[in-house]
């Protein structure tokens, strides 16, 4: 199911009032780093209207809401997390979607 701002909500926005939106959210697995879900970050409609705006910034927000812990004691974890944002498949999907513009 989609964030309730991805069914309708955004098309009603003044994206031209608003600098800033956080896209909720990227959660981390906390047990081997990987994403437990991006809730539809590369097809996000409400993403593409804020950029296509062109004042409104957007914001990737990561969550780990639970298994802290076990994240913070696994170096591979961390690894893993590190490499699949900044450096793996995500990464490029973040940089394709914002270089759409």
């Amino acid at each position: 199911m989609a964030p309730i701002l991805e069914w309708y909500w955004y098309q009603n926005y003044q994206w031209d009032l608003l600098s800033h939106m956080w896209f909720f959210s990227y959660e981390v697995n906390s047990a081997d780093g990987q994403p437990n879900s991006t809730h539809g970050w590369a097809t996000s409609a409400a993403v593409d209207a804020a950029l296509a705006s062109g004042n409104t910034k957007v914001t990737l927000c990561v969550t780990l809401f639970s298994g802290h812990a076990t994240f913070f004691a696994s170096p591979t974890a961390h690894l893993k997390f590190r490499e699949v944002l900044l450096l793996g498949p995500m990464a490029q999907e973040v940089l394709q979607h914002l270089l759409k513009r």
